[in-house]
């Protein structure tokens, strides 16, 4: 097998959390692509999981490990009541022993695209026991609750491709990739930049070291010490071994050393599972008949270290597959003479975050404080004191820093505090080191307990337009500022308001009430609208008129309520003499002019006086006016009448 330089899918994201959309995108076209080209070919992975997907140096995933399928092929393993695989990642139908199909892979890398989006697998239990059943049988997290910007797209493929059935998925591999396939990364794009410098982050000598360093024979399997150095000292890397050694170990699932064979289907199914939970790893390394300790040496595989299922078995030597440590023959003698060693210092690799302090929505103006919460990879809860001084892990960044997606809408503080700006939605993102947690926040304008008009009572005349400013107040009496407010009028032909600004016009003399609204408190103003200053000039000039055609002198001193300047009032006395021989009385007067200085006004008023005279026959005098008018509590009205 060729040597890939540069790092799994699993140690970018411990190390990163959540991908990016564009680097999830390029990944699951990518792999996607080479899984559909091993599915023509009728080759099942069996398999896929981070682990097993490389990122070279130019960012480019390579699909690792075929040997389960190899083994699976030339071994017949497909045989129903025999399962293999890593249990967070397979299928339903792997976890039920059934026939596996290219839409088990296709399953496996859903888990693995839930797992780049969210940080974490959607299915994952005590056992694998447990993790199998809940695989067969619990619903899919909504993917949306953990990513809220994940785009359409990758929701429908995401979640077609973990349908529990598999005629329930997509049809074909490049079927489920189709959507995104558009949209992938290129060479220059500043995300794939990112995943190449990961990727770049272990340096090829490291790499060659690990992988030269000899491995030793795990306890029990009766493989001397020199059988194990000559076994590992090869020139091929233990990465490039792990394929040919797969064969060997998948053999003994296949003889049913480590088979799981639908326990919860079955009377057995306790016993199962505690024979699983209690004696794997033993089982799987003590020798079956015929088969030399070299090859369970061969067996063990770095990049699957610590696992007991699925064709994986854990190496004596530790995690990182580098010791030289030889195995000895007493192993009680040898732990008596072995010095005491400090348990090593707690490593702390944030895995997830998450975000929470705000139910419900906030009122514009209000604050609330937001909490992050980051977990290891082993589901345990970071303290706080690491997140804050985290010098000695190698962070990109001690403590937590917030961001909100729109500070029009939303602020956030250093320290998580978040301030309602404006209605609307935002969301609001924490990162510890380089995983990020998000909470989506919703903020309403506050609710208007109350509303109060200035003025309490309005009087204006016809035409006239006057302003009612209103003062919304919240339930504790802050004022609200503007608000905008509904209007409505009892008697628009008396008086009409603009609906939205509060502005009222006077149309003619009357009553009516003017009322504003909002969140359901409102606050209502009596108007009352009154003739404008022409208004009231016509009316003296009808009435002087309809006194004058009556030949009545007392109903013209009743017009201006004994108002008349002395020469008018003799001139008004002159005309009883007129009115006892005159018939057909006929008066025509219109409005000259009109002046209006503050509070007075004066009218000048021009036109003819005609009657027809039973002696001297028809007579017609020029009229000539002037009525004086003043402002007062009750509107406009003469105070004065002379002739000009």
């Amino acid at each position: 097998m060729k040597f890939v330089e540069g790092r799994d899918l699993d140690d970018i994201i411990k190390k990163s959390g959540q991908l990016p959309i564009a680097t999830v995108k390029d990944i699951l076209v990518k792999v996607g692509s080479a899984l559909g080209y091993a599915h023509r070919r009728n080759v099942v992975h069996r398999d896929i999981k981070p682990g097993n997907v490389m990122i070279d140096e130019e960012g480019t995933p390579i699909v690792t490990d075929f040997g389960i399928a190899k083994v699976a092929e030339t071994s017949g393993l497909t045989m129903t009541g025999t399962t293999i695989g890593t249990p967070s990642y397979m299928s339903p139908e792997q976890c039920e022993a059934k026939e596996v199909t290219g839409a088990s892979d296709q399953y496996s890398l859903g888990i693995l695209a839930f797992e780049m989006l969210t940080g974490k697998i959607p299915f994952e239990g005590e056992s694998a026991v447990t993790t199998m059943y809940k695989q067969c049988h619990e619903a899919l997290p909504p993917l949306e609750d953990f990513r809220p910007d994940c785009p359409p797209e990758i929701l429908d493929t995401v979640n077609r491709m973990l349908a529990k059935a598999p005629g329930d998925r997509w049809p074909t591999m490049e079927a489920a990739i189709q959507k995104l396939s558009s949209s992938t990364t290129s060479g220059t794009d500043p995300v794939h930049s990112e995943l190449v410098a990961l990727a770049r982050e272990t340096g090829s000598e490291e790499l060659l070291a690990r992988l030269s360093d000899p491995v030793p024979a795990a306890e029990g399997t009766g493989v001397s010490g020199g059988q194990a150095t000559a076994k590992a000292a090869s020139a091929p890397a233990k990465r490039s071994r792990a394929i040919a050694a797969g064969v060997a170990l998948v053999a003994l699932v296949g003889a049913g050393t480590l088979a799981i064979t639908r326990p919860w289907a079955a009377d057995t199914g306790e016993a199962l599972r505690t024979e699983l939970e209690t004696e794997p790893v033993a089982d799987a390394a003590s020798p079956e008949e015929g088969q030399t300790g070299s090859e369970l040496v061969a067996g063990v595989d770095e990049g699957n270290s610590g696992e007991t299922q699925g064709g994986d078995v854990e190496a004596a030597a530790g995690d990182d597959g580098g010791s030289t440590q030889q195995p000895v023959e007493n192993t009680e003698d040898a732990a008596e003479e072995r010095p005491e060693t400090p348990p090593p210092a707690p490593q702390y690799v944030v895995a997830s975050v998450s975000v929470g302090g705000v139910t419900g929505s906030l009122e514009v103006g209000q604050n609330a404080r937001l909490s992050a919460t980051a977990q290891d990879t082993r589901g345990q809860v970071v303290p706080q004191t690491v997140v804050d001084q985290c010098g000695q892990y190698g962070w990109a960044r001690c403590g937590v820093v917030w961001v909100s997606s729109d500070e029009t809408v939303l602020t956030v503080a250093g320290d998580g505090v978040v301030r309602a700006i404006a209605p609307g939605r935002a969301t609001v993102t924490a990162t510890v080191d380089r995983t990020q947690g998000s909470t989506s926040v919703s903020v309403s304008a506050v609710a208007v307990a109350q509303i109060q008009l200035t003025p309490s009572s309005l009087i204006i005349e016809m035409e006239q337009d006057s302003t009612i400013s209103a003062q919304a107040r919240s339930s504790s009496g802050e004022d609200l500022g503007s608000v905008p407010l509904g209007w409505v009028s009892s008697s628009p032909a008396v008086a009409e308001v603009d609906a939205s600004s509060g502005v009222v016009r006077g149309r003619r003399p009357g009553q009516a009430s003017i009322t504003a609204s909002v969140d359901g408190a409102s606050a209502s103003v009596s108007v009352e609208v009154r003739p404008n200053l022409e208004a009231v000039v016509r009316v003296l000039i009808e009435r002087w008129t309809d006194a004058f055609e009556s030949g009545n002198v007392g109903r013209l001193r009743e017009v201006m309520r004994g108002q008349l300047a002395p020469e008018l009032e003799r001139g008004v006395e002159g005309l009883g003499a007129v009115f006892r021989n005159a018939r057909d009385l006929d008066a025509e007067l219109s409005l000259s002019s009109l002046e209006r200085d503050g509070e007075e006004a004066v009218a000048a008023v021009v036109g003819f006086y005609r009657w027809e005279d039973r002696t001297a026959g028809a007579q017609e005098f020029p009229a000539s006016l002037e009525f004086q008018l003043r402002r007062g509590p009750e509107g406009w009205r003469p105070v004065r009448a002379s002739n000009r």
